[in-house]
């Protein structure tokens, strides 16, 4: 494997990755822009799309075995369902006047 092109096919799956973060609209990057409904919705499809496409991109690059693409969807579900339980299960923090 040429280093050259594994560090540019990282970068390349690194900026897809941040660019995915961004679209969600929990990001810090959106929460100062107020977006409709239906903008917030779909940049939320484009995130999932662009994390699923660049993940698969990527893994094929890295010739993932069966066993290695696995534990990279289960790790990217553990992920999801980590930050959903935590978010789900907390309380609103009081607002001071």
């Amino acid at each position: 494997m040429d280093d050259e092109v594994y560090r540019k096919k990282l970068l390349t799956y690194s900026v897809l990755v941040v660019l995915a973060a961004v679209f969600s609209s929990s990001t810090p990057l959106l929460v100062f822009v107020d977006l409709p409904g239906a903008w917030t919705v779909t940049l939320g499809i484009a995130a999932i799309v662009l994390f699923i496409y660049a993940t698969a991109w990527f893994g094929s690059y890295l010739r993932l075995t069966g066993a290695q693409w696995a534990i990279a969807v289960l790790l990217a579900l553990l992920a999801w369902v980590g930050s959903v339980i935590y978010l789900v299960t907390r309380k609103p923090n009081a607002v001071e006047a």
